[in-house]
C-alpha cells in the first residue's frame, strides 16, 4: 500500500523511523532525475557505498529508475578497497 510502512530504520535514541511506499517512491524519483541529470548516457554506472538503510534503498532504486546500472561497494572498507 502507498500509505503503509516499507522500511524501518533504527536511531540514536532507539525509536524507529519509518518510510513509507510513497515517501521512498517519491524520493527515489526525485533522486533518479538528479541522478540521469549529472550521470546518464555514456555507459555511466553509480557506486553505492552505504551500509544497509533507507539510503541505500532509495540509491538503488534511483539507479534503476534512471536506467544506469548500481554497484554496490561495502561501506565498512577503506575507499582504496572498496
Amino acid at each position: 500500500p502507498p500509505g503503509g510502512p516499507l522500511r524501518g530504520e533504527p536511531r540514536a535514541d532507539g525509536s524507529v523511523r519509518w518510510w513509507s511506499y510513497g515517501r521512498c517512491g517519491a524520493a527515489a524519483r526525485a533522486l533518479g532525475d538528479e541522478v540521469r541529470r549529472r550521470c546518464g548516457g555514456g555507459g555511466a554506472a553509480v557506486v553505492i557505498c552505504a551500509s544497509n538503510s533507507a539510503g541505500w534503498l532509495l540509491a538503488d532504486w534511483a539507479c534503476a529508475l534512471a536506467a544506469l546500472p548500481s554497484i554496490a561497494a561495502d561501506a565498512s572498507a577503506a575507499p582504496a578497497d572498496a
